[in-house]
């Protein structure tokens, strides 16, 4: 999904339904959750409907849960180091 996609939707989706902005308080939260509860509801539909999941799939979500744990940690998204040579930048 391009950004301008992710953008539009998420913007959308807060003007019809104003209780999403509780679950997703910013566009970042919106862009690093959604994909995770897109995934798991998938995996939940094909369990209820006794299919096995690949091995692909479960893969996926094993290095899915590592990245969030990762988040919870305090750990973050993109380079730290990219980051810091744009500050450096401005001053």
């Amino acid at each position: 999904m391009g950004i301008n996609t992710l953008t539009v939707t998420y913007f959308l989706a807060i003007e019809r339904a104003p209780f999403l902005q509780v679950i997703f308080p910013t566009f970042l939260h919106y862009v690093v959750i959604m994909p995770f509860f897109r995934l798991q509801s998938e995996l939940l539909i094909k369990i209820s409907n006794n299919e096995k999941l690949t091995e692909k799939e479960l893969e996926t979500m094993k290095e899915l849960q590592e990245k969030m744990d990762y988040l919870l940690k305090g750990g973050y998204v993109g380079d730290p180091g990219r980051l810091k040579n744009i500050e450096d930048k401005k001053i």
